[in-house]
């Protein structure tokens, strides 16, 4: 097997000789190991952004059920938000107070600030997945409301 030919015109050489395919099998392959190290470096961060935007989309979804609470009739309990669990314990911070009127007097309600705590679960699973703080204003109602007229 001839990798090359020598020429009847002065000993040129024709084709590529083995150290040449050689140098170039090295420089290839070392081309394709810094791609893939790029791509698999691509791909490690493409994965840690997905979790972190599961994470920012599960803290909004556990935002909106503290803010529809109100600890001061419920302070313990869970709903279940399409596959996640979520779970409060709110303890009393602090005397109760009634609520200012506007634009003078008292209002309606008597408040009361809670320490929350709420986990968020998984589906089944018993570890919770992310633990937040809260501060939150329980409410009740403690006068009549004026009658409309």
């Amino acid at each position: 097997m001839r990798l090359f030919q020598r020429s009847t015109d002065g000993g040129r050489q024709q084709g590529f000789g083995l150290l040449e395919v050689l140098i170039a099998l090295v420089l290839f392959s070392g081309v394709g190991i810094v791609l893939l190290a790029w791509l698999q470096q691509n791909l490690a961060t493409t994965q840690r952004l997905r979790d972190v935007y599961e994470e920012a989309r599960v803290k909004g979804v556990a935002l909106d059920v503290v803010r529809s609470l109100n600890v001061m009739g419920t302070p313990e309990g869970q709903k279940r938000v399409g596959d996640l669990r979520i779970e409060w314990r709110a303890l009393p911070d602090g005397e109760e107070a009634l609520q200012f009127g506007y634009p003078i007097g008292v209002g309606r309600h008597t408040l009361r600030l809670y320490n929350t705590e709420v986990k968020v679960f998984r589906a089944d699973d018993p570890k919770p997945w992310l633990v937040e703080d809260f501060v939150l204003v329980g409410h009740r109602l403690t006068a009549a409301p004026p009658d409309a007229r």
